[in-house]
């Protein structure tokens, strides 16, 4: 009698099942795990014995309530911290306590808000969390260690984020995605990450490049990272004195902060803790040349159609001379290196130096160009020589602190900058010594569930030479933001305001959670102030905006 296919196909699956079931006769199950820890201890016991392994594994979902806290820097001390459900991802931007238990995670919220720390908003989600079951079974097989079967792949944190700007003559688009892969190791971790970033405004741009790509490894007390990667020194977020590591991208510098404005050097670094004390140290190998201006970008400082440089005096340097002259670009050239000592407890306080970059580059007016501009009688070679915009480093010394008061959150950053690049009377690119000083805080109002961001900045340039430029810079930053809708949605203005000029730049903006995922914004955009200005520069640029902003 004949089988039909379906006796077959059950036939062939049983045959399979005895197989594999004969393979494993002489394998039995002596472990099971939920800890990938010590699932690698029994691994390298077994290794060490060269008995032969074979794990599986199987997902189990629990209920896990997270207080996500969206400010690392106010809450770096907790690094030290032996509770286990404290963690730290993405090394910079978020922290969350993470429980089982709704009440325990209720707890923690107060908790943070009672002892005084801060966030530009604190909440508590509900997520599915798969728990990972590892099954161990031996055999009487040996085998040669591989220390490749240590290492677990996982994909990196991937982020979408778009801004869609419309304005009476113009639109300014921009789109990235940063995606990859971890590896990790219990001797190492390491991360591969690439970015890709399309511009779209008087210009089309497409760039593709790598991003974070490391290799850490844990030498006791001391973690040493190889690689291009993302870290921020200073007290605060945004226009630190010492946040002078990273390359900007000041094409955007109105419009994103932390690590969408931030862009990766190739360094190493070494930091390590001993007691309440942090030591810090990288050195950047100088391989990424630094971010070029985009001449036709309208945020670049240079419109060669009406013939203005951002801030320049135009009698000094008239709009038929910019419109005719070359431009000419310098990238970074040097390595760059810091030290940083930070002493954690009821405060944080740290000492810096860097010898490093400053985030823009400086215009330089060339010899022969000057000379004819003094003289009266500009030629088409002067034309020709034009101006260069170069980096320059400075050497920075100084001091952060930051401490909760009441319940509030004050800091400071005090600095000497020596060889700090200006254009005097004649032209000339001269390097002086500036002065630094900053301070803000945030200001918690629990009643109208709203923070305060604010800093006031202090620059003056110690030299009794006439310069172009103003001796003295005061700049005033303010961030509010109120929650509501069950703390989904949260309202705001973000200002900035140069006392020198009398420029200054306002968004108001609309944010909205629709889950822990994606988050959608809308904001506007305005420039104020006379057309020579900072910000008066871009006058003409009122425009609304719309963003999200995806995490896998």
């Amino acid at each position: 009698m004949l089988l039909k296919r379906n006796h077959f196909h059950y036939l062939f699956i049983l045959l399979i099942y005895i197989f594999v079931q004969n393979s494993y006769a002489s394998e039995r199950p002596i472990y099971q795990v939920d800890n990938r820890n010590e699932l690698i201890k029994i691994l390298k016991g077994l290794k060490s014995n060269n008995q032969h392994y074979k794990v599986k594994t199987h997902k189990k979902t629990k209920i896990v309530y997270s207080v996500l806290v969206q400010d690392y820097k106010a809450y770096k001390h907790l690094r030290k911290k032996t509770n286990s459900r404290i963690v730290i991802k993405n090394k910079l931007y978020f922290i969350q306590y993470q429980s089982t238990n709704l009440k325990f995670a209720i707890k923690a919220k107060k908790l943070f808000l009672r002892k005084g720390f801060y966030s530009k908003h604190i909440r508590i989600l509900k997520r599915n969390k798969v728990k990972t079951i590892y099954s161990v079974f031996t055999s009487n097989k040996t085998i040669e260690p591989n220390w490749l079967d240590e290492i677990e792949t996982r994909m990196a944190q991937t982020r979408i984020n778009t801004f869609l700007g419309k304005g009476k003559d113009f639109k300014t688009n921009y789109a990235s995605i940063v995606s990859g892969m971890e590896f990790d190791h219990p001797k190492f971790l390491a991360k591969l990450k690439a970015r890709g970033e399309y511009y779209q405004e008087d210009y089309d741009e497409s760039v593709l490049e790598l991003d974070e790509t490391y290799i850490t490894k844990q030498l006791g007390p001391a973690q040493l990272t190889v690689g291009k990667q993302l870290y921020s020194w200073g007290a605060f977020d945004e226009f630190s004195t010492f946040d002078r590591v990273n390359i900007k991208n000041i094409q955007r510098f109105v419009f994103d902060s932390g690590e969408a404005f931030r862009r990766p050097v190739t360094a190493i670094r070494l930091e390590n803790y001993i007691a309440a004390f942090k030591f810090d140290a990288f050195y950047d190998f100088g391989f990424e040349p630094g971010r070029k201006i985009i001449e036709e970008s309208r945020y670049s400082g240079y419109d060669r159609e009406n013939g203005r440089i951002r801030s320049a005096d135009p009698n000094l340097i008239p709009a038929s001379l910019v419109k005719n002259l070359s431009t000419h670009y310098k990238f970074r050239e040097n390595s760059s290196y810091g030290f940083r000592i930070s002493f954690s407890s009821d405060f944080d306080l740290s000492l810096n130096y860097l010898k490093a970059y400053n985030d823009a580059p400086m215009v330089e007016i060339s010899d022969v160009l000057k000379s004819e501009v003094l003289a009266n009688t500009i030629t088409p070679a002067g034309l020709a020589a034009g101006i260069t915009l170069a980096y320059y480093q400075e050497e920075v010394v100084g001091i952060d602190f930051a401490r909760t008061w009441m319940g509030q959150l004050f800091k400071m950053e005090a600095a000497m900058i020596n060889d700090s690049p200006v254009i005097d009377e004649n032209l000339t690119l001269q390097k002086y010594s500036k002065t630094r000083f900053s301070l803000g805080g945030d200001l918690e109002l629990d009643s109208m569930s709203s923070t305060i961001t604010w800093q006031v900045v202090n620059e003056t340039i110690l030299t009794d030479d006439k310069i172009l430029l103003n001796k003295e810079l005061t700049q005033y930053i303010i961030q509010t933001t109120t929650n509501f809708w069950l703390e989904k949605a949260r309202t705001g203005m973000r200002l900035i305001t140069n006392s020198n000029d009398s420029s200054l730049y306002l968004a108001p903006y609309l944010d909205y959670d629709y889950n822990d995922r994606l988050t959608l914004g809308l904001s506007y955009h305005y420039f104020g102030g006379e057309p020579d200005t900072f910000f008066g520069f871009n006058s003409d640029d009122k425009f609304a905006s719309f963003k999200l902003r995806y995490l896998f």
